[in-house]
């Protein structure tokens, strides 16, 4: 009873749909062993959770708590600290890119790794990428595709590619009811289904990549495509171009996704 009171709850607070469905998945993990948990129990959910790199979890029990009449349990929760990640930050070239994706065997995968690359994009966006949000249009007289993708918190931006890309975009584009890469053509996606598709999508684009990066030695996550395409934009622009481009509110978080090269130091010194 308590997860569909959470349900209502929800649906009149001034959040992000998105944010939404994330909050109400989350208390229905919490829920799966038992109503009413102790604040012993919120503290061990919460600590996994970070383990996960998942600290939004404890702002979705703060709304569940709010919504029981709990509130005042909040200030006994333990603050959400975030696991460090162990894995090594990798940066590619173009061409080492290419040649990890060429190895892509599954083809809807392939696309969606070419697509991601090429406009600076988390996996997340391009997998909800909707078919009313892809035109064609001309840019300095140039044909261009512009995709409005939505990133954090709903937020919208534009990215662009060249219209010799659509050939990896029409395929799912003809055969989708809506979204391009969530298998959708004949069966609409429910509401509360939405993000269970979406982490779905990701794990087998995500186990793809890694198997294809791991040919050639290489420890790929799908974040490290972004990471790559920032450091090779930033060969051609400035890092303030670079922040706008992956839709970065903050600068310090765009250099964060730049590689340090000793090098460049020295000729800027010199």
């Amino acid at each position: 009873m308590s997860l569909q009171k959470f349900e209502t709850y929800l649906k009149d607070l001034p959040l992000s749909e998105s944010s939404k469905k994330v909050y109400f998945k989350i208390i229905k993990e919490l829920l799966a062993n038992g109503e009413n948990p102790s604040i012993e129990q919120l503290n061990h959910f919460i600590a996994v959770k970070c383990n996960n790199r998942q600290p939004h979890a404890k702002y979705a029990i703060k709304k569940y708590l709010e919504c029981m009449g709990r509130g005042q349990d909040y200030s006994q929760l333990y603050k959400a600290l975030v696991k460090q990640p162990v894995k090594d930050k990798v940066f590619l070239t173009k061409e080492q890119v290419y040649q990890i994706i060429n190895c892509i065997k599954n083809q809807m995968h392939k696309s969606i790794a070419i697509c991601q690359y090429n406009t600076g994009t988390r996996a997340s966006e391009i997998l909800t990428i909707r078919k009313i949000r892809i035109s064609k249009q001309k840019i300095n007289d140039v044909d261009v595709i512009r995709i409005n993708v939505r990133g954090k918190g709903e937020k919208p931006r534009y990215v662009y590619l060249m219209v010799d890309f659509w050939q990896y975009l029409e395929p799912y584009y003809n055969n989708c009811r809506d979204y391009l890469f969530l298998n959708d053509k004949t069966n609409p996606i429910a509401y509360l289904d939405f993000w269970n598709r979406v982490e779905t999508a990701y794990k087998r684009y995500y186990e793809s990549l890694k198997a294809a990066a791991k040919e050639y030695g290489v420890n790929l996550s799908t974040h490290d495509l972004r990471r790559s395409f920032a450091n090779d934009l930033r060969e051609a622009t400035d890092i303030f171009q670079v922040q706008k481009t992956l839709g970065h509110k903050d600068i310090n978080t765009t250099t964060k996704y730049l590689e340090i090269k000793s090098k460049d130091i020295a000729g800027a010194m010199l």
